[in-house]
């Protein structure tokens, strides 16, 4: 074989292989969010103990549904457990920073506060450490005035206490899938410990094996290495947030 024809080849071979992983990618992308298992598809369960509950959900693509269409945990719970969704959303953004549109700025317009909530649920962002947000660190105040919401943990703590202030219910966090990532690990070390401080409550998809487990079986489940499909949500994330809701608010 020459060597115009050998690279003929080795082109052509690569080209194949791509196609064909761009194919298999988009077909698992399909039938992960078929039309069929989206949340307006869905029927209510009469069982669910967790009907009636009012629940605010703060974050960014996650609690949106980059991968999904905009079908996410927060609308699956209102189709099938009858669950009171309000969720404020923007991808691509962070907790702590100077932007308009970070979680403490949005908390702050996006969230009716004359509004009652059983439960606020918040999204451990991310991005902080992809935009180089500043970490910070943990205050020994309760202040609200106190924390630097230019930084991670300040934002976080800023978080906590406006939730407390203004709708006086508990305050779950809840942590993401991701590729290995030593900065999101440290992160959801942090808030461990303001669990510790606050006595908030944890849902943490990132250290949960069996959900690691189920994603890995089938490719269909994941966008990408975040970003859950809508079965992805529907048939892992669903079941273990509907487990872990019960527990929070003490349901037999």
């Amino acid at each position: 074989m020459t060597n115009n024809k050998f690279i003929k080849f080795l082109t052509t071979t690569a080209a194949t292989v791509v196609t064909t992983k761009l194919i298999d990618k988009g077909y698992s992308f399909y039938r992960g969010n078929r039309s069929a298992i989206a949340s307006d598809k869905m029927s209510l369960n009469p069982d669910s103990k967790l009907q009636g509950k009012k629940i605010a959900f703060l974050g960014s693509s996650i609690t949106y549904g980059a991968g999904s269409f905009g079908d996410a945990l927060p609308e699956y719970l209102a189709t099938i457990d009858g669950v009171k969704s309000t969720k404020a959303d923007v991808s691509g953004t962070t907790l702590g920073g100077t932007s308009a549109k970070t979680y403490t700025s949005r908390l702050q317009t996006d969230i009716p506060t004359d509004q009652d909530f059983d439960l606020f649920v918040c999204q451990l962002s991310t991005n902080d450490s992809r935009f180089d947000i500043p970490t910070g660190e943990i205050s020994e105040s309760t202040d609200i005035e106190d924390f630097d919401r230019t930084t991670t943990i300040g934002a976080m703590e800023y978080i906590i206490a406006y939730a407390k202030q203004n709708w006086n219910c508990p305050v779950a966090f809840f942590t993401c899938l991701r590729k290995p990532d030593a900065n999101y690990e440290e992160l959801r070390r942090v808030l461990y410990k303001l669990q510790d401080k606050w006595g908030i409550h944890i849902i943490d998809v990132w250290k949960n094996q069996q959900i690691r487990l189920e994603t890995a079986s089938n490719p269909m489940y994941m966008f990408d290495d975040a970003h859950p499909t809508r079965a992805g949500y529907h048939d892992i994330w669903l079941p273990f947030f509907e487990k872990r809701l019960t527990e929070i608010f003490n349901i037999d």
